[in-house]
């Protein structure tokens, strides 16, 4: 529950399958963030792979939720708000008016951002709570798009990659995923160079790798101390997913039976990733757009 008149600033970021508010506030300079966060799955990515815009139904559900959140920022007493929208609006024809719609329904400007754009702010959400310049690897994977970043002795270098769990769910059989997975990074070692050992993947497969193992639930999941996990942890955790009953696999997640079944699909991602980097290991983190957004707004 979002506390009442205690915020000042909220980030919003609209990702192709989830929708993500921040509420927070920086109790004096140099402060670490004090934030909540407000979940909601809308998959505005649904058919978009098959149609190239936007459908109706999974509009609607974006409004309602932009409704819902905006009712929450005023609440907690959030007086600056600031949205932005991710890699299905990024691929859509009619985004202009998809946007248009939206930040009616939120009261606010929505900005459609570049991959690059959505890179910096994923890199700076989870940088908020390593307090450190270490070299960092991170994988953020969405529901349209997967950003990679490698930032090393104040060099960055960025990649966005138009493949996401929805649309890749939506384009392939399950026997497929990892397969088309692996075409779509071939090459990103080579591209980006080498990556720093310590890695972290961002979004929806990374939360629900981190909630599993905390036994959480995937909308409920608020994030804590992250350890890393092998690839091998990885594969076996994803292998008991998939060999579930698809009502089993949602329930144990807490989530729809339709947002179960981009697990698969998020774990081909990752892994694929991890591969073409040569990492043998990641981090999961809650941490991403929005933190970046709402350090930026009040850092």
């Amino acid at each position: 529950m979002i506390e009442t008149g205690k915020y000042s600033a909220g980030a919003l970021d609209l990702g192709s399958n989830m929708f993500r508010l921040v509420l927070g506030r920086r109790r004096k300079p140099g402060s670490p963030l004090d934030y909540q966060k407000e979940v909601e799955v809308c998959r505005v990515a649904e058919g978009l792979a098959r149609s190239g815009i936007l459908e109706e139904a999974p509009l609607a559900r974006a409004e309602a939720a932009l409704r819902r959140f905006r009712g929450v920022a005023e609440r907690s007493g959030a007086t600056r708000l600031a949205a932005v929208a991710t890699g299905a609006f990024r691929q859509a024809r009619n985004r202009a008016a998809a946007t248009q719609r939206l930040a009616e329904a939120l009261g606010s400007p929505v900005e459609v951002i570049e991959g690059t754009r959505e890179a910096e702010l994923t890199l700076r959400g989870i940088r908020t709570a390593l307090g450190t310049r270490d070299p960092i690897t991170v994988i953020d994977v969405g529901g349209a798009s997967t950003e990679v970043i490698i930032e090393c002795e104040g060099e960055r270098r960025t990649r966005s990659f138009d493949i996401g769990v929805v649309t890749l769910t939506e384009r392939c059989s399950s026997s497929f995923l990892r397969e088309q997975a692996e075409q779509t990074f071939l090459g990103l070692g080579a591209a980006l160079g080498a990556a720093p050992c310590a890695a972290f993947a961002s979004g929806g497969a990374a939360v629900a790798l981190a909630a599993h193992r905390a036994g959480a639930r995937y909308l409920t999941y608020a994030g804590g101390k992250e350890h890393p996990l092998s690839r091998a942890e990885l594969a076996a955790i994803f292998a008991d997913f998939d060999a579930r009953d698809p009502d089993e696999r949602a329930a144990a997640l807490g989530v729809s039976r339709e947002h179960g079944d981009l697990v698969p699909a998020g774990f081909a991602i990752l892994d694929a990733a991890l591969a073409a980097l040569g990492l043998a290991s990641v981090i999961p983190t809650s941490r991403g757009v929005a933190e970046g957004l709402l350090d930026e707004m009040v850092g």
